[in-house]
């Protein structure tokens, strides 16, 4: 058996620095992991931000495609106020 380590995985906010959220996972290499850690962050802040700046290594893809999604239906609930959201 190879060696078990923790990877401490971190979301900061670009213009004021501050720590978002510090995790302590086992698997950062999966984008499930990462995504599902982008979800509680967002569920946790309840808002997202406009913009996400990452490493373009795989484990992000998932987290760009929630970005993408949820950027999508922001856009179309401002367009369309009677389009239900939970809908889509």
């Amino acid at each position: 058996m190879g060696p078990v380590g923790t990877i401490i995985y971190s979301f900061r906010d670009k213009g004021s620095g501050t720590d978002c959220g510090l995790h302590a996972i086992l698997d950062a290499q999966h984008a499930v992991v990462i995504g599902h850690l982008y979800l509680d962050l967002v569920l946790e802040f309840s808002a997202f931000p406009m913009q996400i700046t990452v490493d373009k290594g795989s484990e992000t893809g998932d987290m760009y495609a929630t970005q993408i999604t949820l950027r999508l239906v922001n856009l179309l609930s401002h367009l369309e106020p009677q389009i239900d959201a939970q809908n889509l």
